[in-house]
This record gives structure tokens, C-alpha cells and sequence, in this order.
């Protein structure tokens, strides 16, 4: 029997607060990584760290594959881009910290910012010409596609 503050009495636990919006963030992180094996974009999450997913927007264009990241308050500096196999390993690290006195108060504020996301690529990337570049907390990686070989079906005797 569970007894509460109001004196009722029950056989079964209740939840004294409930917090739908605390949910929210478990739905996004399920959801970003429930992506089905038919899309090339399939997102992966990495395990036991403590991370923020970066919002990524991706555009399969004519010749080549978009990828934008949003990174707030990151730099260039900040920012690892990594390929593994057909696996773009996209991650970010930042530490600050300050001290400010004024008028006999001191503060000191210390933190830091990680970012992680993987994304599966589709095959037909030529990772030789990868680019990356950073401006405005905006990550930006074109990936060229392979320009497809064309095959002669008629063969001309010498």
C-alpha cells in the first residue's frame, strides 16, 4: 500500500508531478535516430556522452549532396569533420569561462558546448572532394557526387 500526503491510500504508485515538456527532448533524440534503412541519411547517435544534436538540413542537389549544421557559438577551430567509410562524423567542442567584478560582486561562470551527429551517406561520393566551411554558427559540407563513367556499347575494329 502506498499512503500520500493528502491520506488516501492506494495499491498502485502515483505520480505526484508530471512534466510533459521534459519529454519533448527524449522524442527528438528517438526520433532523429529512428530513421528507416532506406534513407542514405540515416542519423546515429552516439552513446554514453553528454551531447547536443545538431539541427541539419540536408539537399540532394544535381551534382552534389548539401549538408548545413547548426552550431551555435562555435568556430571553425571548434568544429571535427570526419569520414568513415560512408559514415560523416560531424562533432563539435567548446569550453568558455569569465569573471566579471563589479561593484563588489564577483562572478565566475565556467561551461562548456559539445556537439555530435553521424550521418550515412549515400555511395556515390567522391570523397576526394570533400569541402567543409564555417560562418555564423552555420556548418556547411558539400559532398560532390561521382561523375557516373560512361560505357561504349560499340567497339570499332583496327
Amino acid at each position: 500500500m502506498f499512503g500520500y500526503k493528502d491520506g488516501t491510500m492506494s495499491m498502485v504508485p502515483r505520480c505526484e508531478t508530471w512534466a510533459p515538456i521534459s519529454m519533448l527532448g527524449d522524442m527528438e533524440r528517438f526520433f532523429s535516430g529512428a530513421c528507416c534503412a532506406t534513407n542514405p541519411f540515416e542519423a546515429t547517435l552516439p552513446t554514453g556522452e553528454n551531447f547536443r544534436m545538431p539541427m541539419v538540413d540536408m539537399k540532394d542537389e544535381k551534382d552534389r549532396y548539401l549538408v548545413q549544421a547548426e552550431m551555435p557559438g562555435m568556430t571553425k577551430e571548434n568544429v571535427s569533420i570526419e569520414m568513415d567509410g560512408d559514415l560523416l562524423k560531424i562533432s563539435a567542442f567548446r569550453e568558455q569561462s569569465s569573471e566579471h567584478e563589479e561593484d563588489g560582486y564577483l562572478t565566475k561562470e565556467r561551461g562548456s558546448m559539445r556537439f555530435h551527429r553521424q550521418v550515412m551517406l549515400p555511395k556515390n561520393i567522391d570523397h576526394d572532394a570533400i569541402k567543409a566551411r564555417m560562418e555564423n554558427g552555420v556548418l556547411e559540407i558539400i559532398l560532390p557526387k561521382v561523375v557516373p563513367v560512361e560505357v561504349k556499347n560499340k567497339i570499332q575494329v583496327e
